[in-house]
């Protein structure tokens, strides 16, 4: 008896598209209350956002997992390099942070424990929210605090729509209903199911391809102006960097797509 390969295939395609959905991806303003995952509800994890085969980011290996990363590793070898033009490089080459927490989405509870993604300034704000004494623990399941969240369009050349969120000022149950909170704290996602985590090979085929792209734009941009003065080494650094603005603010913020 054969194995139906096209079943097999549809199972994968079903339990993909599950994994993916335990990412929350929100616009517009939405109430939302953090839940506790043991003595920190926060996790770091970091993403490439150079290839063009993939705008929402490709998990960086090494930085989140401290496993082998091509990508880290050339970065680090352009480092030691240090020109000028080799630092902007590897300023390009590193991972950006995404930070998830397990969340409830309030008027979606049916929809039980779900991944919230954001950057360094919404993490920075949820990070003082837990340090300031006014909202004490704001996902304490008793006594904290739902938290409302905006979202709007994103300012030309970012990524991500720009984020906002504050505390609701009354405190409140996680729910009213406690088997409900135990079955939701029992069954939070496992929040790497929703990434696929390239190989070695794949990523060092992945940075080919990228560096091949960018020597050939180099040497079409330079064939351009043949006939033009060469820069000074100061002038072309800030042409250089000019260029990497529109990719390096995705390091600045705001929530996933």
């Amino acid at each position: 008896m054969s194995i139906d390969v096209a079943a097999i295939r549809q199972k994968l395609a079903k339990l993909t598209k599950q994994n993916k959905n335990i990412v929350w991806k929100p616009t517009g303003e939405h109430t939302v209350r953090l839940v506790p995952l043991g003595s920190d509800p926060f996790k770091e994890r970091y993403f490439y956002y150079i290839f063009p085969q993939n705008p929402s980011g490709v998990v960086a290996p090494g930085p989140t997992f401290g496993k082998p990363d091509p990508v880290a590793e050339f970065a680090a070898k352009l480092r030691q390099e240090g020109t000028p033009e080799a630092r902007l490089q590897a300023k390009l080459l590193s991972p950006r942070i995404r930070v998830f927490a397990p969340i409830i989405v309030r008027g979606e509870e049916a929809e039980g424990v779900r991944w919230w993604g954001f950057g360094k300034k919404v993490y920075e704000k949820l990070l003082n929210y837990l340090l300031d004494e006014e909202w004490d623990d704001i996902t304490d399941i008793a006594k904290g605090h739902d938290l409302k969240v905006s979202f709007t369009k994103s300012s030309p050349g970012k990524q991500f729509p720009d984020t906002d969120c504050t505390p609701k000022p009354k405190s409140s149950k996680l729910s009213e209903d406690a088997k409900l909170v135990k079955q939701w704290l029992e069954n939070i996602p496992q929040l790497d199911e929703a990434f696929e985590v390239k190989t070695f090979d794949e990523l060092s085929s992945m940075l080919d391809r990228w560096l091949n792209t960018e020597s050939s734009d180099t040497q079409s941009s330079q064939g351009k102006r043949s006939d033009e003065s060469v820069d000074s080494s100061s002038e072309h650094k800030e042409k250089l960097d000019d260029a990497f603005k529109g990719l390096l603010v995705k390091d600045e913020d705001d929530d996933d797509k």
